[in-house]
């Protein structure tokens, strides 16, 4: 009876034991925040990366957009006594920039 009682304590303490040494080499809630700090990780790359496309996609516009810009000239004549209110304003901007006829 003793060696049976033995050998069943002796099992309780390597199962323990075991138990013990995984716990105390990575704990399931670090496991889990470091898994999620992973995914708020990547999240944030991937929204940066976006970002930086639709950035260089509006710097490409706005180059493209800028070379049919009204010269001084044409400004000018904007910001002069030709049209009275801002509405006129922006339908000769429009129409300079070829987006109106």
């Amino acid at each position: 009876m003793s060696g049976s009682l033995l050998l069943a304590i002796f099992a309780l303490c390597i199962a323990i034991g075991s138990i013990v040494i995984r716990y105390w080499e990575s704990p399931p809630e670090l496991s889990r925040r470091i898994a999620q700090l992973e995914l708020d990780l990547a999240q944030s790359v991937e929204t940066v990366t976006r970002w930086m496309k639709r950035e260089n996609v509006r710097r490409a516009r706005d180059e493209k957009e800028g070379d049919g810009a009204p010269n001084a000239d044409q400004r000018s004549a904007l910001t002069g006594s030709l049209p009275q209110g801002k509405k006129e304003i922006l339908r000769e901007r429009a129409r300079l920039r070829g987006l109106v006829r």
